[in-house]
């Protein structure tokens, strides 16, 4: 007697949502397995059936007769011990049987034939798969757009394959987005429709029902709104859409003013969604409003704008050419901020400090530019986040003349290096951040708080910043490079662009429309002109050189106050670069960069979470959508695979709490880009 091994195909019955099954889909256990009598006498089989976890009662035995001659006349199945078929269920001639059993966690199944050689029969056990179960609901209340996470038992790993519904405002269960799952735990977004009461989810093995979750006012999401502008006098400033922590792409505000500024007038321009300032004293100073931001729930929330206001001395200062007296100097024209943007591997926060330049003709900004600079990334930055005055910005040449790009019609962006970078550090350290996935995570937060208005983005280095540029070039519309580190230091620790030890610092990493820009005379021994033309080659770029410029700071071939910096010719370098900038901007006209949601999710430790990047994102062009990763792994050295829109990630194996970030991009193959972080939290 023999036993082989079947595979069975189950069908799996799928449930509408919001409605239960009437049964659990039935689930075989065991078998089929053939037995076979072949000599004459009894022959005798024993094996084990076991239940899995996933599978309850009520359990069926069922057996299948041989035809003709391999027909049993006599048999007898004994399960743990008692007898469920025996001689007399075979007569008259009988081809199937089937037997309700009862079943422990391991059984003894134990078969006997007698008659003549060569009959045969085949069995199976079956039971029922358990229907998922919902435990808890976290958070127990909250409202539309809210990220809400089931824990239970036997959900679906695959978030497309669990259907969630929330009680309706029209007594029409409400459908919701499922983010992320896995077999314990689902996140969906609460649905703009719905209503307080009990949430179901139905999957292949039957619908669960939560306890009642309670709909909350849209202004318990929105927990804070602020605004930072700069103004300058005897023009009204740059309309800028406040910043709404917890909004969502699609989010909608009305926005009302509460206070007026005492320094200046604000206005409201006419489809509610920005601010205007003047500025009516010659000053240069902070000043600031309230404004109230209200949701389409009728639900309010009031927030702060910050106002840097400057007068044309000011301006003046912000966009002259260097001399070997004084320098450009942005400081007096850029808003200050600062931003917590992840936790550090001890569990303290990061903060990254930030300036934001715009237009000073008052115009809406074409696209952001996000500007990088060199040395080991302590750019010299001060201010005050409370006020947002700057006090101090370093000489860096694309932070000293982030008003002169601004002014060609961009948002200028610039960011310090974080605080959990060394201080003091070696350019070692600096650099591998630079490569890193929460080099990226910062970026991108930063921009999150200042690029309100989702603009396109592009990524700009100079010197040791254009390491930068090239390894996040992926979460960009392009990148602009000046004076392009490009070879080694002799020692060990710092990086260059082609470092064959840093895969995303290889030109062929660069998947973004690029340029190159260098000072012919440029006397620094990393960034040779002639190497900037290969990169450039490499690269497939535009490129453009100048040739000129001053020394202020004899003593560093390599500073921002050497040719190296373009020193003494800033609106002619800078002006090559937003030449390139305007032709790009050009391309993309017409077509909007898909929207990127940001996410906070849980995950058990030691369990992967699959999440569907399709339900975080949307085209409002209806353009289709592609996926990639910014960087392989996590910031803490987790796994993240990707395979269309479903991602799927792994803890590390050491992880026992704490958070963990990676950033998806998404694109939509007209040259919109966007990028998002997306945050673990994990073991709860």
């Amino acid at each position: 007697m023999h036993r082989a091994s079947w595979i069975w195909a189950a069908v799996l019955i799928l449930g509408q949502p919001g409605l239960a099954l009437s049964q659990a889909p039935e689930q075989t256990i065991f078998g089929p397995a053939q037995y076979e009598h072949p000599a004459a006498g009894p022959s005798r089989a024993a094996d084990t059936v076991a239940v899995p976890a996933d599978v309850t009662g009520p359990f069926t035995l069922r057996i299948r007769n041989g035809a003709g001659e391999e027909r049993v006349n006599a048999g007898w199945v004994y399960l743990n011990g008692v007898q469920i078929v025996g001689p007399a269920d075979f007569h008259p001639q009988v081809d199937e049987l089937e037997r309700p059993v009862p079943l422990q966690a391991g059984n003894e199944l134990i078969v006997v034939i007698r008659g003549r050689a060569g009959t045969r029969l085949s069995l199976a056990v079956s039971g029922r798969l358990k229907p998922p179960v919902i435990d808890s609901v976290a958070p127990e209340n909250g409202s539309a757009g809210t990220l809400v996470t089931f824990t239970g038992a036997f959900f679906d790993p695959v978030p497309a394959n669990n259907q969630v519904a929330f009680a309706g405002a029209d007594g029409t269960p409400a459908q919701a987005a499922v983010i992320a799952a896995n077999a314990s735990q689902v996140t969906v977004r609460v649905p703009e429709l719905a209503a307080s009461g009990p949430i179901t989810l139905t999957n292949s093995r039957g619908t669960a029902q939560s306890t009642a979750f309670t709909l909350l006012p849209l202004n318990t999401r929105f927990t804070a709104t602020r605004a930072g502008l700069t103004a300058p006098l005897t023009r009204l400033s740059t309309p800028v859409t406040p910043f709404v922590e917890g909004a969502n792409p699609g989010d909608s505000f009305i926005f009302d003013l509460v206070t007026l500024p005492t320094k200046g007038t604000a206005l409201r321009d006419n489809n509610k969604l920005s601010f205007s300032y003047q500025a009516t004293a010659a000053i240069n100073d902070v000043d600031l409003f309230t404004y109230r931001a209200t949701f389409a729930d009728g639900s309010a929330r009031e927030g702060t704008a910050r106002v840097k206001a400057y007068n044309q001395g000011n301006l003046t200062a912000c966009t002259r050419t260097s001399t070997l007296a004084q320098r450009t100097n942005v400081v007096n024209c850029a808003f200050y901020g600062e931003v917590v943007t992840r936790t550090s591997a001890t569990g303290a926060p990061v903060t990254v400090q930030y300036i934001a330049v715009r237009p000073s003709s008052g115009a809406a900004p074409k696209a952001a530019v996000f500007l990088i600079g060199g040395t080991d990334f302590n750019l010299n930055f001060t201010g005050s986040a409370a006020t947002g005055l700057a006090t101090f910005i370093g000489a860096n040449f694309l932070v000293r003349t982030a008003q002169i790009l601004a002014n060609a019609g961009y948002l200028a962006i610039a960011m310090n290096g974080p605080s959990d970078l060394p201080d003091p550090r070696t350019i070692g350290q600096s650099d591998l951040y630079r490569t890193q996935v929460r080099h990226a995570v910062d970026i991108l937060m930063v921009l999150r708080e200042v690029n309100t208005d989702n603009l396109d983005v592009f990524i700009a280095g100079t010197s040791r910043g254009a390491i930068s540029a090239v390894a996040t070039n992926l979460i960009g519309a392009g990148i602009a490079l000046s004076s392009a580190v490009t070879r080694s230091t002799g020692v060990t620790g710092p990086l260059w662009i082609g470092d064959p030890s840093h895969p995303n610092l290889l030109p062929g990493f660069v998947a973004r429309p690029s340029h190159v820009l260098w000072n012919t005379l440029d006397q620094c021994f990393v960034t040779v002109p002639a190497d900037s033309q290969k990169l450039a080659d490499d690269l497939g770029a535009a490129s453009d050189f100048v040739t000129g410029g001053l020394i202020a700071d004899p003593t560093d071939q390599c500073g921002a106050q050497h040719l190296h910096g373009f020193y003494a010719i800033e609106p002619e370098a800078v002006g090559k670069t937003t030449a390139w900038l305007d032709g790009r901007v050009a391309a993309l006209a017409g077509n909007k960069r898909p929207d990127a949601a940001f996410a906070l999710l849980p995950t058990a430790v030691g369990v992967p979470l699959q999440i569907d990047l399709a339900a975080l994102t949307r085209d409002v062009d209806g353009d289709p959508l592609s996926y990639t990763l910014s960087h392989v792994g996590s910031g803490r050295g987790g796994t993240v695979t990707l395979s269309g829109a479903v991602l799927t990630y792994a803890p590390p194996a050491d992880a026992t709490g704490g958070t963990d970030n990676f950033v998806y991009v998404v694109t939509d193959g007209r040259g919109g880009v966007n990028a998002a972080v997306i945050r673990m939290r994990i073991g709860g």
